[in-house]
C-alpha cells in the first residue's frame, strides 16, 4: 500500500511547495500528490486554488498572472514565517526535486476544461518517458480530460477522482471495463464509508483504489485492512503505521 504525501507534508510545510515535497521525500512517503494548472501564457505550475489569496501574498485568478508575477508571490509567510523563501514552483521543478528519489508521483491536474488537445498532448509527452512512465498516476475529476490523456498515451496510469454518487456513477462503467491495467478510481473516504462495496466491486476487478484525504490513524489502519492500493494524507509520519 502507498502512502501518499497530499500536497506534500502539508502538515508540517506549506502545500504544494519545494519544501512540503523535501519533507515528504526525508520521511518516506511512497508518492506525493501535487496539482498542476497552467499561467497566464501556459506555463506548467503546481498550485491548488483557482485564485492566488489562500496560500501566497498574491490576489485574483492565478490563470491571470504571467510565470514571472507568480514567482515573485511568496508561498510560504502563510503558514510560518520561516517559509517566507517559498515560492509557486513550476512542474519541472518539482520533478527535478523528486527525480532522484525513489517514489510515485500523483499530478492532479485543475481547470481541465480549459487545456487544448495539444497542451494535454504536451503533459503527455513529457511523463511519457523513461524516467516517468511507470511511478507517475495523473488523477482529475474531469472524466473526459482522463479520457483524452488516456488515448494520448495509454502507457500512463490515469486515476479518476470521485467527490459523490453522481460522479462514481459515471466512471465506474468505463473504468470497470477499460481493461488496460491503467485506470485507477481515487475517492473520497467519506464516500468509501458509506459505500464500502464500491471498494470490494473495485478489487474483484483488479482496479487501485486511492483514498483521501485521511488523517486519523485509525482510520489508515482500517483503510490498510481493507487493501485499499493506496492512502492520500497531510500526516505521512502515518507512514510508520505501514507493516
Amino acid at each position: 500500500m502507498q502512502w501518499i504525501a497530499h500536497r506534500g507534508v502539508s502538515a508540517i510545510a506549506p502545500e504544494n511547495t519545494l519544501a512540503a515535497f523535501r519533507q515528504a521525500i526525508a520521511l518516506g512517503a511512497d508518492g506525493i500528490e501535487f496539482d498542476v494548472q497552467r499561467s497566464q501564457e501556459g506555463a506548467l505550475v503546481v498550485f491548488h486554488d483557482a485564485t492566488l489569496e489562500r496560500t501566497t501574498d498574491g490576489q485574483g485568478p492565478l490563470r491571470e498572472q504571467t510565470l514571472t508575477e507568480l514567482k515573485r508571490l511568496d508561498a510560504g509567510s502563510w503558514f510560518d514565517p520561516q517559509f517566507a523563501s517559498e515560492r509557486i514552483p513550476t512542474l519541472v521543478e518539482v520533478l527535478e526535486c523528486c527525480q532522484a528519489h525513489n517514489l510515485r508521483l500523483y499530478p492532479e491536474i485543475k481547470a481541465t476544461q480549459d487545456w487544448t488537445r495539444a497542451q494535454v498532448q504536451e503533459l503527455a509527452v513529457l511523463f511519457d518517458s523513461k524516467m516517468w512512465r511507470d511511478r507517475t498516476t495523473f488523477c482529475a475529476f474531469d472524466a473526459v480530460f482522463l479520457d483524452q490523456l488516456h488515448q494520448l498515451a495509454p502507457a500512463l496510469e490515469v486515476a479518476y477522482c470521485v467527490s459523490s454518487l453522481e460522479q462514481y456513477q459515471k466512471v465506474w462503467p468505463k473504468v470497470q471495463d477499460d481493461g488496460s491495467g491503467k485506470v485507477v478510481l481515487s475517492i473520497a473516504d467519506d464516500l468509501i464509508a458509506v459505500h464500502p462495496h464500491w471498494l470490494t466491486a473495485a478489487q474483484a476487478k483488479h482496479i487501485p483504489v486511492l483514498v483521501w484525504t485521511v488523517n486519523e490513524p485509525v482510520r489508515q489502519q482500517q483503510l490498510q485492512r481493507l487493501g485499499v492500493a493506496g492512502i492520500i494524507t497531510d500526516e505521512v509520519s502515518a507512514h510508520s503505521l505501514a507493516p
